[in-house]
């Protein structure tokens, strides 16, 4: 399985000329040689199947206890088929967004031929119900509008017809 530009697959043929890489979505693409030199690739299967995977997500600012919500990543993260136990998904806090607080749920995998994006899925589906069961609120982008003051003309058009 690897990773070179635009296309993921699995590696179906070796030429003198390129390589031939089947993606997801069964389209075969042809990968000139010289594109592995210039550009390198990203071998998800060579030496080692267990890779880790990223499942970022916030909460809201009005969530009380981080460290709860970690631990509840967590568990939620070890508790899903194919996530491994041993390394142990890790959460962390990464920053405080405009809209939210922001982790990342980090977790492995042995089996990356098998897909990566349905195992990521399953970990944020059973996240989602986590943390909704837990009352924890995933916010949305927002942005709160103070006006300082408007010029007087503004003011008396939005107060209204008199």
């Amino acid at each position: 399985v690897i990773e070179i530009g635009v296309p993921f697959g699995w590696v179906t043929q070796m030429n003198a000329g390129y390589v031939s890489v089947r993606t997801r979505d069964a389209t075969e693409h042809l990968v000139p040689n010289d594109k592995f030199i210039q550009e390198g690739v990203i071998n998800w299967s060579h030496t080692d199947r267990i890779v880790r995977l990223h499942a970022p997500f916030g909460v809201s600012y009005r969530t009380r206890d981080l460290r709860a919500v970690k631990q509840l990543a967590e568990e939620t993260a070890i508790g899903v088929e194919r996530v491994l136990k041993s390394p142990a998904p890790v959460c962390n806090l990464m920053e405080f967004g405009d809209s939210s607080v922001d982790f990342d749920l980090r977790f492995w995998i042995n089996d990356p031929a098998n897909g990566m994006s349905n195992v990521k899925s399953a970990v944020m589906l059973a996240l989602w119900d986590r943390l909704h069961e837990a009352g924890v609120e995933i916010p949305f982008p927002q942005l709160d509008l103070h006006v300082k003051s408007a010029p007087e003309t503004v003011s008396a058009r939005a107060a209204g017809p008199v």
